[in-house]
């Protein structure tokens, strides 16, 4: 039985908060920095950048909502994959971006779950933006897809079909 991704895109632009001159972005190098990063800058903004792989530990959970500031952060991963093996929800004003490489930017492991809402993803020229392990569990809608690949190890993820396939939007 093939299980069916649905996906709902809004096609409205947005820009990452621009760096000032001199200014360096900030560094995350575990979950638990990334998550106070997140909760400290959603007022003002900003970028972080990854500087090793991330893990959403299992019985962990996480919402992400910008609704009440709109402020856009970026997240680069720099080649850093970010684990989800328990429970993250990230929604508006969020960029995850990558390098173009074949490291995916977002793993959905067993057990995890993984809801994305009007975020945009950009897994650059040849990335891959989520990978979905069989036993998980991935949302995407609504929001902006900037080169997006979705990869599905497994037959019985929800949401998600049987192969592999790439779907690319240029906004």
């Amino acid at each position: 039985i093939l299980t069916v991704l649905s996906i709902f895109f809004s096609f409205a632009v947005t820009d990452a908060h621009a760096l000032g001159d001199g200014e360096q972005p900030a560094e995350a190098a575990t979950f638990d920095e990334l998550k106070t990063w997140l909760d400290e800058n959603m007022s003002t903004g900003g970028t972080i950048v990854l500087t090793q792989d991330i893990t959403v530990p299992a019985g962990e959970s996480y919402t992400y909502i910008n609704g009440r500031y709109r402020q856009e952060i970026t997240v680069e991963t720099q080649g850093h994959t970010i684990y989800v093996e328990g429970y993250l929800e990230l929604w508006p004003y969020l960029t995850i971006r990558g390098d173009g490489s074949q490291q995916e930017l977002l793993h959905v492991c067993p057990g995890g779950e993984l809801w994305l809402t009007s975020v945009s993803i950009d897994a650059g020229e040849n990335g891959v933006a989520i990978l979905q392990e069989e036993g998980s569990f991935f949302l995407y809608s609504s929001g902006l897809c900037r080169r997006l690949s979705l990869r599905s190890l497994g037959e019985s993820s929800p949401f998600c079909a049987r192969i592999a396939f790439r779907l690319t939007i240029i906004a």
